[in-house]
């Protein structure tokens, strides 16, 4: 039988082959121990990464108290949608060449103005979030929980909204607004095309959409444009240490 192929292939020819092949097979087994390592290395990266911010999250609550960081971590969720409507008002504007002078302004407007229906959204959106396997960052109920388990009253309170810790809060909003749009724009933007903050609103009303997407675990809150008559009424404020 060897003699029959060496005849038909020739010898050196049959060795290559096989050198080929095995090469080939060494390969394909190199690629799957590196994907296995690489995923290996993504779960341990990304299991440290959650336990810094575990870490993080024990010094903020031992800090402010396990019932500020809940009430903090339930703000941001909001804020973050405020400003992602923010960003859909001042699209809506482009056209017109029309920017919002007081971006922090629009944002905490926005804020004020969110519906009962679409508060509720995100609550469920937090009650529901799960962390991946390869989360750099752990979901905001497992934060949640575990800043209640920590059960911490904390060592510092002030019940004072925190633009206090400027001396002209309104000025600062406008003066990085600004440098945000020279950053953005360039300096070609004109001052001219600058609006106070209720413009964007009182033009086109963007009104909240509450969507089972808008608020998944997986998502933040988006905002979808639309023509209202009036803005919703204003909620009542919640006591919070970071009030805007």
């Amino acid at each position: 039988m060897a003699g029959g192929l060496s005849k038909a292939y020739g010898l050196p020819g049959l060795r290559i082959g096989w050198v080929v092949m095995l090469a080939q097979l060494g390969v394909t087994i190199g690629r799957g121990v590196l994907w296995v390592l690489m995923h290996v290395g993504f779960l341990v990266g990304g299991f440290l990464l959650r336990q810094m911010e575990f870490d993080a999250d024990r010094y903020e609550a031992r800090f402010g108290g396990s019932d500020t960081f809940a009430r903090t971590t339930r703000k941001l969720q909001m804020l973050t949608g405020a400003w992602q409507l923010a960003n859909a008002q001042m699209m809506e504007h482009l056209d017109e060449r029309r920017l919002v002078e007081d971006l922090p302004g629009l944002v905490q407007l926005n804020a004020r103005t969110i519906p009962p229906e679409t508060v509720a959204a995100m609550e469920q959106g937090i009650d529901a979030s799960r962390t991946g396997w390869f989360d750099s960052h752990p979901c905001d109920r497992d934060r949640l929980a575990a800043a209640e388990k920590l059960a911490s009253p904390g060592i510092f309170r002030l019940e004072r909204p925190a633009r206090e810790l400027l001396a002209d809060f309104a000025a600062q909003s406008k003066a990085t607004t600004w440098d945000l749009y020279l950053a953005t724009f360039g300096p070609q933007v004109p001052r001219e095309a600058l609006v106070p903050a209720m413009a964007p609103v009182s033009g086109v009303m963007m009104m909240w959409v509450s969507t089972p997407a808008a608020h998944s675990p997986s998502t933040r809150p988006s905002a979808t444009p639309a023509r209202s008559p009036a803005p919703s009424p204003r909620p009542t404020a919640r006591e919070s240490s970071i009030a805007i």
